[in-house]
Parts: structure tokens; sequence; C-alpha cells
């Protein structure tokens, strides 16, 4: 993820000691502007805001530190006294300037994920919430495709998925067989994510989605999309659903 800044956000029109804790790669202002909407009729006030070197990683392990303060897993705000959460951004800051702080909270959000992944009663938006905590890290580009994607495939029938701690990926199942798989972790640059497939020939990918292909680095059946920047959208969409009705054959 690039600079940018994280901030803490408050507004009068939400409950006490609600506060909105996100990153932007523009400035604080902009964003806190910006969030006003119909919805909310006072403006963000700046509380707090950290200009660092990655946003997206001090952003990720901020989040995961007031784990327990996150009002709703899919929303930035949290109910906690500001004095807590600026103490927590301003300590995360302070660990990403020392020499290999990057690798050691990386290493915090991989141990994060594999505690969800393992706990067999994690519900399926739990393992949602950890395994977007990874994709958090990555670039715009990076997360809107994952999340288009997402979407179209969650749509389909006898859906459901697994987050792999190993392979930070998230597999895509039709009734217990894979058929897609997204690799945020496998991005050849920050632009691109790796997508694989099973029940497709590598030939037939191509013929579909102009893209570069592989064999998958572990699975026998898996065909890798080397590469993948967001204009393919439709045609890996068309790759999935014809990988999820065979996966139901």
């Amino acid at each position: 993820m690039p600079a940018g800044s994280v901030y803490v956000l408050s507004n009068p029109s939400l409950r006490d000691g609600l506060l909105k804790v996100g990153k932007t790669t523009g400035t604080v202002e902009n964003r806190a502007r910006g969030l006003r909407g119909t919805g909310v009729p006072t403006h963000f006030k700046v509380e707090h805001s950290v200009h660092v070197t990655d946003c997206g990683l001090v952003e990720t392990v901020v989040h995961r530190r007031l784990a327990p303060y996150r009002y709703a897993a899919d929303r930035e705000f949290f109910e906690a006294p500001l004095a807590l959460v600026v103490s927590v951004l301003d300590q995360v800051v302070g660990e990403t300037k020392e020499r290999g702080a990057a690798k050691a909270l990386e290493r915090e959000w991989e141990a994060v994920v594999r505690q969800v992944a393992a706990n067999g009663r994690a519900d399926q938006q739990s393992r949602l919430a950890a395994f977007e905590m990874r994709v958090d890290r990555c670039s715009e580009t990076i997360q809107g495709i994952y999340r288009t994607l997402r979407d179209a495939v969650e749509g389909w029938p006898d859906v459901t998925f697994l987050v792999h701690s190993k392979t930070d990926g998230i597999y895509f199942k039709r009734r217990g067989r894979n058929f897609f798989t997204l690799h945020p972790k496998h991005s050849a640059s920050p632009d691109n994510i790796g997508i694989s497939f099973w029940h497709l020939e590598r030939a037939e990918i191509r013929a579909m989605t102009g893209l570069e292909t592989r064999d998958h680095l572990k699975q026998k059946d898996g065909v890798w999309l080397k590469l993948h920047d967001g204009s393919s959208n439709a045609a890996v969409i068309a790759c999935a659903r014809r990988a999820y009705e065979r996966a139901g054959g």
C-alpha cells in the first residue's frame, strides 16, 4: 500500500464515543468532507491523523488491536475512548518506524487469519472479515477487483468459501469442491491479483480472457491467471461460472 494518512474522525450526529478509523492517500480533510452523506447531517471532525509510509499496513494493525471495540464487522467504526484509539494508532506508527517492524506486523496479521480459520465455530462472515484484512493491505485496484468478483460468486447457489491461512487465499467452493480462488498475496505488481480456477483447461481460460496463464503452484487441477488488472472482470466471472457449473457435475 502506498504512503498516506491514518486518521481518527468523530461526528456529533453519531452516538457518543463512536469513532471512525480509516486511511486515505489524499488529504484527511478532503476525506472527512467526502464522508458526509444524506444519512449524516453534520460534518466529521478530524481528531487525530498521522502520515505514514504504508497506510494500509498501519490501518490493518490498528483495526486488529481495536477489534474488541469494533461497532460492526463490516464498518470502520469503534466505540472506544478517543485517548485509547489515538494511543493505539501512535503505538503502531512507532512500531512501523523500527527496523523490521513491517515484517513483524505482517506476521501479526497472519496469526489473526490462522486463528480465525482454525476456529471451527467461526462463521463465514468472521472468516471473510479476517481475509479482508489482507485485501486492505493491497492497492485500491486489487480491493476493487476482489470485491467485484466476490460479490458475483457469492450470489450463486451452494457457494461457500474457506480462508486458507498458508496461502493467504480465499477458496470458493460449490458443495465442497473448489472452483475459484483469489490470491492477493501473489500479485506481480501493486495493481494485479492472482486468480486460479479448477476444472478448466489453460487454453480454454486463455481463449475466454486473453490473459496469461500457468499451472497452479500446488494444486494439480488448478490453472492460474498470473496477471489481472480489472479490465477483464466480465471474462473472469464467465470463467468462474463455467468452473462453478463443472464443480457441480
